[in-house]
């Protein structure tokens, strides 16, 4: 299946986000249409976001991609060393159910799974693993099991192991077990135009740019799962020393535009 987000097209924005079509002079070559995604600058106390997806969703079964799918798209962004996350793939939308935006209903969080190109600026880490970057212009997969989140019940006790630094260090280890997750660092110049593609496969993922370069990774994610392309101002992280927490950033006027064939 060959994605194309033009077709089913659905905007979230808050904090002043926008979302505009380009113009046929702005387009890349060899695209056909696109997007111009902006965010204004702020401080840290308003989230800040910019965000085209497949949907509307009411839940997360809905969700219309399962393997194998391939999505091709240019993209560009304002500056390489933003605040925040950008980026464009695909995800199952695991926490807080379209963060109370437009959209999908509320719903329990789920463990998550994606494939998609991510940025993500200091302090932020999103690996469990000690030996990836966890932060940068990544290609990025998470894998985790689609088990209800009812059955994760029991385990609600270890949570209160994060209060403690030495314990959020082992249970970031224990975790690893259900989440596993690989990056790859790509490497081109995010603020010029370039194709990428990202394909999902069973049993694998690649990550294609300009047709020169390609990484694959050898673990696809399960389930469904459903594309999107965002800018915002958040950060999350669980370093490889225990530290946790997440939050939203000052950042400058920023924009990310992406195109599709």
């Amino acid at each position: 299946m060959k994605v194309i987000l033009g077709a089913s097209l659905f905007v979230q924005i808050t904090g002043g986000g926008k979302v505009v079509p380009l113009t046929p002079s702005q387009l890349p070559v060899g695209a056909r249409h696109g997007w111009h995604l902006s965010i204004p600058a702020g401080d840290g106390r308003a989230y800040r976001l910019a965000q085209i997806e497949q949907g509307p969703f009411r839940t997360r079964t809905e969700f219309p991609l399962t393997p194998p799918v391939e999505w091709t798209v240019w993209a560009r962004v304002s500056a390489g060393d933003l605040p925040g996350t950008w980026g464009f793939g695909f995800w199952n939308e695991p926490f807080s159910a379209g963060l109370g935006l437009r959209g999908m209903r509320r719903a329990l969080p789920v463990l998550p799974n994606a494939v998609w190109c991510f940025y993500t600026s200091l302090p932020s880490f999103l690996s469990l693993r000690d030996d990836q970057p966890g932060r940068g212009w990544m290609g990025m997969v998470f894998s985790s099991p689609t088990t209800s989140p009812l059955a994760w019940l029991p385990a609600l006790p270890l949570l209160a192991g994060l209060l403690f630094p030495a314990t959020r260090r082992g249970l970031r280890r224990l975790a690893r077990h259900w989440i596993h997750d690989q990056t790859v660092i790509l490497p081109v110049d995010a603020t010029a135009w370039h194709r990428y593609t990202l394909r999902w496969e069973h049993q694998r993922v690649s990550f294609e740019v300009d047709g020169a370069w390609t990484a694959t990774l050898p673990f696809a994610p399960q389930g469904k799962m459903k594309a999107l392309a965002w800018i915002d101002n958040q950060m999350a992280y669980f370093d490889p020393q225990g530290n946790l927490g997440s939050g939203i950033l000052p950042n400058p006027a920023a924009w990310l535009e992406i195109a599709e064939e």
